[in-house]
């Protein structure tokens, strides 16, 4: 799938290659991180049989401020560019 949610969306990938949550920095998840732990939907993602979720591209450049941005697996090709640059990319 994409990200086609208007409203400046990317496409992340939450967890990692066994299923479970993918860590951003040392024993801390997505959910973790953003505080997010009680709505934690990663059972969601598996049953739709995939490893990312279209998150808000502001609160994933608030996370690259807090974990760099070689720990933030965008996938570009599944993100509405369109939607954050403004620009056909």
């Amino acid at each position: 799938g994409t990200c086609t949610i208007d409203g400046g969306f990317v496409c992340l990938q939450l967890l990692d290659e066994h299923g479970h949550p993918r860590d951003f920095a040392p024993a801390k998840d997505w959910w973790n991180i953003t505080g997010q732990s009680a709505h934690k939907w990663d059972a969601r993602i598996r049953s739709n049989g995939g490893d990312s979720w279209c998150v808000c591209a502001t609160c994933a450049s608030e996370i690259v401020d807090k974990v760099g941005c070689h720990a933030m697996p965008i996938r570009c090709n599944a993100t509405n560019k369109q939607d954050i640059f403004g620009i056909n990319l």
